[in-house]
């Protein structure tokens, strides 16, 4: 099998999390709600999900994945300091979170890599 279609299937558990959260925002499903509600955020619950859904695409995208990867990054740590706040079940966008940085290393392990060779975005300042 390819290593890119490893990738995929490797990913696919987290794609699947991250579109049934942002599904649950728009459709928004009792549960959902009276979640936000009790975290006093039901007024941003629309555009919390429409912030995941962006942020989602950009991973998705092979030219945007480092864009994406780390506003993801941003959005799991803000649920997790919002469910430590409020005393909730911190641990189950934590674990998104470890598992987002698994399925991106084996996706891009450029990505972790703080070589010049294989990363020149910021030619510019230079």
């Amino acid at each position: 099998m390819d290593k890119r279609w490893i990738g995929w299937l490797i990913n696919a558990p987290f794609i699947a999390v991250m579109l049934w959260s942002i599904i649950e925002k728009f459709a928004e499903t009792k549960m959902i709600v009276e979640a936000f509600r009790g975290w006093n955020l039901r007024p941003y619950m629309t555009s919390l999900g429409a912030v995941e859904l962006a942020a989602l695409v950009l991973y998705l995208v092979p030219g945007t994945l480092r864009i994406g990867f780390f506003l993801l990054c941003s959005f799991l740590g803000g649920a997790i300091a919002v469910k430590l706040q409020k005393q909730s079940d911190w641990w189950l966008p934590a674990v998104v979170l470890a598992y987002l940085w698994f399925a991106a290393w084996y996706r891009s392990r450029e990505l972790f890599t703080n070589s010049q060779a294989t990363s020149n975005e910021f030619r510019y300042l230079s």
